[in-house]
């Protein structure tokens, strides 16, 4: 996918990104799943991921809520985990 592949780019040429995931809208679990499988390899490989966001979806009058195969709440959540990392405060 073109997604990972400017991410994967970005990364070898020295530069830092963040990986933006909106989800709860047309992709199924698994779906939602491999997304970060692949985000979690290339960060192993480069470590060029500064944050992941995860922007759950609350457009129930938006025109993908008609797409949408079951309501938001009734999908189960990826709850965020903190761990610790080599960031430090300021830097």
């Amino acid at each position: 996918d073109e997604w990972i592949t400017i991410s994967e780019q970005a990364h070898r040429a020295g530069l830092a990104t963040t990986a933006t995931m909106m989800f709860g809208h047309v992709e199924s679990l698994a779906e939602r799943i491999e997304h970060l499988e692949r985000l979690r390899a290339l960060q192993d490989e480069t470590g060029g991921f500064k944050a992941l966001v995860p922007l759950p979806y609350h457009g129930d009058r938006a025109h993908l809520a008609a797409r949408r195969r079951r309501p938001t709440g009734s999908r189960p959540r990826l709850r965020p985990r903190s761990r610790r990392g080599p960031c430090r405060a300021g830097a």
